[in-house]
């Protein structure tokens, strides 16, 4: 009888190592499967952000060429009356 026992004892130990593993493998894929889906974002963004700074140092550039082509003319034209 205590024969019995043991082997149902293992066997059941059997289908819960075995449940273990195969909850186990699929989080396994489950969390891969995010990191690659959450890397793809990440290059997604980066991309985004790249692309601003460049739109942005474009339209600072384009403020400083502005600001300096009009004060010069302005500086003058007070000089020119004071």
């Amino acid at each position: 009888m205590a024969a019995l026992r043991a082997e149902e004892a293992k066997a059941v130990r059997g289908v819960i190592d075995a449940a273990i593993a195969s909850a186990h493998a699929s989080l396994q894929q489950s969390m891969l499967k995010e990191q690659s889906e959450l890397r793809a974002r990440l290059r997604l963004l980066q991309k985004d952000l790249e692309q601003a700074q460049r739109k942005s140092r474009k339209e600072q550039m384009l403020f400083f060429l502005a600001g300096a082509l009009l004060s010069i003319p302005i500086g003058l034209l007070v000089n020119a009356f004071s």
